[in-house]
């Protein structure tokens, strides 16, 4: 049983509570990304549009059909179907690369990893991972033993076949714990 009063299955390690699926590139935006097409509609948009972007500038619908028409100036291929399903994607990616030049990489970066859906769901789940945390903070004291001072706290729990169970908190901040069998 874990701090937070979760049971513990052997063998199969740590099951995530939250599961997310790291969404894929899709083929257009993949093969946007290797014929190096944002970073060369970057330089096209700059050539055209000289003046300083204001901070916090979006890449919005005007400037995705500027991109749509550049592409097929450029006679690059694609299905107006592919460009719509991938259209946030390669919106993003879009605006990462004007960003670069506009701004700096570390802001580049910076708007890449606040608009990221990985990181997003990562955010969205910290509220659930504070209350594991809390939990456990409430359930620790009762599963051990006080101990003399200077004598580390031993786990209120029975020994079996030699073995004991020692809690290793591996990330206190996401409420995770794991246990170690540890020989006596």
């Amino acid at each position: 049983m874990t701090d937070s009063g979760r049971t513990v299955y052997g063998g199969g390690g740590i099951s995530p509570d939250e599961k997310f699926v790291v969404p894929k590139p899709g083929p257009l935006e993949t093969d946007l990304y290797v014929k190096y097409m944002f970073p060369t509609y970057a330089r096209h948009f700059f050539t055209k549009h000289k003046e300083q972007l204001p901070a916090r500038w979006d890449v919005g619908t005007v400037q995705m059909d500027a991109f749509r028409n550049w592409l097929l100036e450029q006679k690059y291929q694609f299905t107006e179907a592919d460009f719509t399903k991938e259209y946030e994607q390669i919106r993003r990616r879009v605006q990462t690369e004007i960003y670069k030049t506009a701004f700096s990489v570390d802001e580049s970066t910076k708007y890449e990893l606040e608009t990221d859906p990985e990181v997003e769901a990562a955010t969205d789940a910290m509220p659930k991972a504070q209350s594991l945390l809390n939990s456990a903070a409430r359930i620790r004291p009762k599963r051990h033993r006080s101990a003399p001072p200077g004598q580390p706290a031993v786990l209120n729990q029975p020994k079996s076949a030699g073995r004991f169970l020692l809690p290793l908190t591996l990330c206190s901040s996401c409420a995770i714990d794991a246990y170690l069998w540890s020989s006596n």
